[in-house]
């Protein structure tokens, strides 16, 4: 995709960026990002003990 966007921006087909949002997960925590129960057990996602950043 990274790869697609630079020929898209090189070739004007998408006007000027002026906001890239990208999320990238792990392999392993993707099912915990879908399980409400462990999305709630893991320190990682819980913006209190890991940040906000991790919200």
């Amino acid at each position: 995709m990274i790869r697609q966007m630079r020929e898209m921006i090189a070739n004007g087909a998408i006007g000027k960026v002026q906001k890239i949002d990208a999320q990238y997960y792990k392999g392993w925590i993707n099912p915990i990002i879908h399980d409400d129960e462990k999305r709630a057990s893991t320190w990682r996602l819980d913006p209190k003990k890991g940040g906000i950043s991790r919200s």
